[in-house]
C-alpha cells in the first residue's frame, strides 16, 4: 500500500492497480457524521460502514468485468480508481470493434446481476424476503434484512449503470449498438453523447431540486465527460483523414 499521484494505491490483482482517490475521504467523514445522527452506536456503526465498504467491493468487482473482459480483446486497463460517486477501469484505449466496445461495457453491469443472483438464490434457499422489511443493518440481530439490503445495492447498481448516460456504460452499450447499426463511430459517438447530455441534466435539475447532491455531480461530471469525448472522437477522426 503506497501513496501514488492523489490516489492511494491498496494493491494489485491479475496485474491491474486498485487506487483509491484521496476524495474517498470525504465518503468517509460522511459515514461518520451520519452513525453519529443517527445515533447508531458503536456496534451498529460498524455494520453500517461494513455494507459500505461492500457496496464498493461490489464496485471493484464491477469494474474487474470490464478490465478482464477489455483483456480478452486485447486491451490493457491502466487501473481502477474509486471515489465517492463509484469506479472506473481506465483502459489504454477504446476498442474500435463495435462488438467488442459491447462486450466490455455490458461486462460490469453483468458482474452484480450475478451477484444479484446469488443473494436472491440464497434468500429463496432460506425463506428469507427478498427486499428489507425494515433498515436494521446488523446481521447478528437481523440476517434477512442485510442481506436484502446487498440485494438491492446490487439491483441498484444495474439499473443505474445501464442508464443509457454516455460514457456510463449504458451509454457506452448504447454507441456500441449505434456504431453497429450505422457503420459510423464518430456518428455514434455524437447520438449517444448528446443523449448523455440531456439525460445529465435530468440529473442536475433532479439533484438540485431534491437536494441529492451526489446525483448533481453526477450529472456535471456525466455532461462534460460526454462533451469532452465526443469532441475527442471528432478530433481524431479529422486526424485520421490527413496524410503526412
Amino acid at each position: 500500500m503506497y501513496y501514488d499521484k492523489g490516489s492511494l494505491v491498496l494493491g494489485k490483482f491479475a496485474d491491474i492497480p486498485i487506487k483509491v482517490h484521496w476524495t474517498f475521504g470525504l465518503l468517509l467523514l460522511f459515514v461518520v457524521y451520519y452513525v453519529h445522527q443517527n445515533d447508531l452506536g458503536l456496534i451498529d456503526g460498524l455494520w453500517f460502514f461494513s455494507l459500505v465498504t461492500l457496496m464498493f467491493c461490489f464496485v471493484i468487482m464491477h469494474e474487474y468485468g470490464h478490465a478482464l473482459t477489455a483483456r480478452r480483446f486485447g486491451v490493457d486497463t491502466k487501473d481502477i480508481i474509486i471515489s465517492p460517486i463509484g469506479g472506473v477501469a481506465r483502459l489504454t484505449h477504446i476498442p474500435k470493434n463495435a462488438l467488442h466496445e459491447f462486450y466490455i461495457a455490458i461486462a460490469g453491469p453483468a458482474v452484480n446481476l450475478s451477484l444479484l443472483v446469488v443473494l436472491l438464490i440464497v434468500q429463496l434457499l432460506f425463506n428469507y424476503p427478498i427486499l428489507p422489511s425494515s433498515d436494521v443493518i446488523n446481521p447478528l440481530t437481523h440476517l434477512p434484512d442485510y442481506l436484502g439490503i446487498l440485494l438491492s445495492i446490487n439491483v441498484a447498481l444495474v439499473v443505474f449503470n445501464l442508464v443509457p448516460a454516455f460514457p456510463m456504460d449504458g451509454g457506452r452499450i448504447l454507441r456500441a449498438l449505434l456504431s453497429i447499426v450505422l457503420k459510423n463511430h464518430q456518428k455514434a459517438t455524437k447520438i449517444a453523447s448528446y443523449i448523455g447530455q440531456v439525460i445529465a441534466v435530468v440529473f442536475v435539475l433532479t439533484g438540485a431540486y431534491y437536494d441529492h447532491y451526489m446525483l448533481l455531480f453526477i450529472g456535471i461530471f456525466v455532461f462534460l465527460t460526454a462533451r469532452a469525448e465526443r469532441g475527442f472522437v471528432s478530433r481524431e477522426a479529422e486526424l485520421s483523414s490527413v496524410t503526412a
